[in-house]
């Protein structure tokens, strides 16, 4: 529990995602394929417009998934998990914005998934290079 914090009610679900993650995590080959793939297919636009590769994401840079629950081409829900309302894209950006200014007060979990008020703590300048990641379904 203590390096989980999750709600007691979600250990489960918490278990299970470290069961898979341990045995699907790729091998030395398969990393070396994910890192090729990678370095020849995902670029980043700087600000300004122009187009960079990257090798990986830099230090500081923070990542965000937004998820949608709907497959488009089926029009059903993924793997029969109820329809999600999106969280306006500000949702992420603020909280962005609040690492880039070294804010202690980011809660590491949501309120609804932990019992704990545990904040991250991080050095204040780790991300002041202010880079983000925006990953999604949508096309």
């Amino acid at each position: 529990r203590d390096c989980a914090q999750v709600k007691e009610s979600l250990f489960f679900y918490w278990w299970r995602t470290q069961a898979v993650t341990y045995m699907v995590r790729p091998n030395v080959r398969t990393r070396k394929l994910i890192d090729k793939w990678r370095s020849s297919n995902i670029h980043m636009y700087w600000r300004g417009g122009q187009l960079g590769r990257i090798d990986g994401l830099p230090a500081g840079a923070v990542a965000v998934h937004i998820r949608t629950s709907v497959d488009k081409t089926t029009n059903q829900s993924w793997m029969g998990a109820p329809e999600i309302e999106r969280e306006p894209l500000e949702e992420y950006t603020s909280k962005a914005e609040l690492l880039a200014a070294g804010s202690m007060g980011i809660p590491v979990l949501h309120s609804n998934y932990s019992d704990t008020d545990q904040a991250f703590e991080y050095p204040p300048a780790t991300f002041q290079r202010r880079l983000m990641l925006v990953n999604t379904e949508d096309e």
